[in-house]
């Protein structure tokens, strides 16, 4: 069975959530902390964190649908639009 590489990249599909939710929840922390608005810096960067990962999987998995039909991922965009 043929494996496709959108297939291998499925695989870090979650680590790059958890570091898109991470990584701006701990900057809106340490600018919250900074500049003294604390819960809201933080829930900032949880929910832009959270936006960008949930986008980026969105992404991938349209992309992982578009070569099962069949079609070159960047058609399955353009027909989609």
């Amino acid at each position: 069975m043929k494996k496709s590489w959108i297939d291998v990249g499925l695989v870090f599909t979650g680590p790059q959530f958890a570091l898109c939710v991470v990584i701006p929840m701990v900057v809106g922390h340490h600018l919250g902390r900074h500049f003294g608005v604390e819960p809201f810096g933080l829930a900032a960067g949880t929910v832009l964190g959270f936006a960008a990962g949930l986008w980026g999987v969105v992404r991938r998995l349209h992309r992982r649908t578009g070569e099962r039909r069949g079609r070159p991922h960047a058609e399955a965009e353009r027909d989609d639009r």
